[in-house]
């Protein structure tokens, strides 16, 4: 699941960005892999990253009680483009992360734990017509916690 990335100096992709998540779990991408694509983050993307891990994925998954799984944190743009992103998302800027649902109840859970924290300013509980569901939590620096429990895609 994880793809082999394209090093800055100095720049582990083991290295923890919290008590819970490592920078390859939110720079990780198949399709950036297939296609060889480097997705290689900035230092300010790896900061913003790190806010994300701290102030929202890790507080989370603390009250959740179960690991959260990062489907799609960090994306360049030439990725973000390949894969339907928004031509402006915080993806981009490492301000997003899609996590996986693996159940409906573990779905709802997350949300609601989620759309507690004042920190995120977007939560979207996400479908698309073939049915698959995930969440997109970003943040911004001025939070609107914008929570949509069905948003299709």
């Amino acid at each position: 699941m994880y793809t082999k990335l394209h090093s800055q100096k100095n720049t582990p992709f083991s290295q923890p960005l919290g008590k819970y998540f490592n920078l390859s779990e939110l720079v990780a991408s198949d399709t950036a892999k297939r296609n060889k694509i480097d997705n290689t983050p900035t230092k300010q993307v790896i900061e913003n990253l790190t806010y994300l891990v701290k102030n929202i994925l890790d507080p989370a998954r603390q009250e959740l009680g179960e690991p959260i799984t990062i489907t799609s944190g960090f994306r360049c743009r030439k990725l973000n483009t390949l894969v339907g992103g928004a031509l402006y998302s915080k993806h981009i800027q490492g301000k997003a992360a899609d996590i996986h649902i693996k159940s409906k109840e573990y779905g709802q859970k997350l949300f609601d734990i989620l759309s507690k924290n004042k920190k995120v300013d977007t939560l979207l509980y996400e479908h698309n017509k073939l049915g698959t569901t995930w969440l997109h939590v970003s943040w911004n620096e001025n939070p609107r916690n914008l929570c949509i429990r069905d948003y299709r895609v």
